[in-house]
């Protein structure tokens, strides 16, 4: 029972690690935790899977709470003349500004969906040429020929 008790603690480390940063490979290194076997736990018990979750979903949040910050508030840099600090600048990221509208703002996400629609009730039909109609007629008794010979049928 001593081991089992061990096994649940190094789990639950684990999890606090992963809820970290996400990275299961670098929260298993850090607990000891072999990575097969934490993939197959979450895989055999719902509540761990349901803990990972979490964990995840936490590690998410702080990741995007640090997209944001460098978005909107910056990350002061150093500005250097002839190897010597003279000033600081702050930088902000355009493209991670981008990333969180599209995530919190629908009408700021790339769209590649097509919509295809009909009258109310009316079958959606595709047309096809005769020309690709023959040749799918053509295949299918090329086919049908080619296994009637290799099993010794007589088409005749």
């Amino acid at each position: 029972m001593a081991n089992a008790n061990i096994t649940v603690k190094r789990y639950n480390v684990f999890l606090a690690e992963l809820a970290i940063d996400g990275n299961v490979t670098r929260a298993a290194n850090a607990t000891g935790v072999d990575r097969s076997n934490a993939y197959q736990r979450r895989l055999r018990n719902p509540d761990f899977a349901k803990r990972w979750d979490d964990a995840i979903e936490a590690a998410t949040d702080a990741i995007e709470a640090e997209a944001h910050r460098r978005a909107v508030d910056g990350v002061e840099e150093p500005i250097f003349y002839k190897g010597v600090e003279c000033g600081r600048v702050t930088r902000y990221s355009d493209p991670l500004l981008i990333a969180l509208l599209k995530r919190h703002r629908p009408e700021y996400r790339d769209s590649g969906r097509v919509e295809i629609a009909n009258a109310p009730g009316e079958v959606l039909r595709v047309e096809e040429s005769p020309i690709a109609a023959a040749r799918k007629i053509a295949f299918a008794l090329q086919l049908g020929l080619r296994a009637a010979q290799q099993s010794g049928q007589d088409l005749a």
